[in-house]
């Protein structure tokens, strides 16, 4: 594949009810943006055709009342509008409760438990990080450390 054409991502859809995560929605269709090679610009164009339902509504209302808004200051205001008031209560909630399930391997579970403390928090350090894959079932963690591939 040459440079001057370089793939297309599809971001995601999004249409803002209960079952959807917003955080989640905006991850993809910030990686999509970096690699579709869209600048804020581009985004804030582009953003209302990944949109749907409730969503794209509210963006449509806003936009008319604010038009020339830039991606971020879009981005916020989903935030604010989609995202749950407990959001980060019940992610903590999730991730503390967090067990390896029996049809799991190591991989799954740690990418999963790290993955919801980036979603807690984006800037969370290493050290708080390792304290969860504790929950490990514990045939897998001695046979990971006799391995080398997980560290207790």
């Amino acid at each position: 594949m040459s440079r001057d054409n370089p793939p297309f991502c599809q971001p995601t859809v999004f249409s803002g009810t209960a079952d959807q995560d917003i955080l989640i929605f905006l991850d993809r269709f910030e990686r999509a943006s970096k690699i579709n090679g869209w600048d804020g610009e581009k985004q804030a164009l582009y953003l209302p055709m990944y949109l749907e339902g409730p969503a794209l509504k509210y963006f449509e209302v806003l936009d008319s009342r604010r038009p020339g808004l830039e991606y971020k200051d879009f981005k916020v205001a989903l935030l604010t509008q989609f995202a749950p008031a407990a959001s980060k209560d019940l992610l903590m909630l999730r991730l503390n409760s967090r067990v390896q399930q029996p049809h799991e391997s190591v991989a799954e579970y740690t990418a999963d438990v790290e993955h919801l403390c980036w979603l807690v928090d984006p800037k969370m350090q290493e050290f708080h990080i390792c304290g969860y894959p504790k929950r490990i079932r514990p045939c897998n963690v001695e046979a990971n450390c006799n391995t080398g591939q997980f560290h207790t």
